[in-house]
């Protein structure tokens, strides 16, 4: 008796497995697990919450939503770099002390 069947005997589920068929079931389940690894890479990332990086998703979702829901040929140069300095800011405000962004 294989250890599946052990295990459903224990439990008190009849059994009428053999072989062949438990081959058929790990094979089935192996199917649905890269099944269900690939719709999940499918789903859209989240939109709100906090991400695995510990960055406001919906804090910037709708900061940008706000901010950039109007054409880009509308924004003057200052105007749209506040709105990235201030986006820049909230995400990690130790960027903008790196070298690329300072002033001598």
């Amino acid at each position: 008796m294989s250890d599946i069947q052990e295990k459903m005997t224990i439990s008190g589920t009849s059994t009428c497995l053999d072989d062949a068929n438990i081959r058929e079931l790990i094979a089935e389940n192996e199917r649905l697990k890269a099944e269900n690894k690939e719709l999940k890479q499918k789903v859209p990332p989240i939109e709100n919450g906090t991400n695995r990086y510990g960055l406001d998703v919906s804090y910037f979702r709708n900061l940008i939503n706000r901010e950039l829901n109007r054409g880009l040929s509308d924004f003057k140069p200052d105007e749209i770099a506040r709105v990235f300095a201030r986006m820049s800011k909230a995400a990690d405000s130790d960027v903008l002390k790196e070298r690329e962004f300072c002033t001598d």
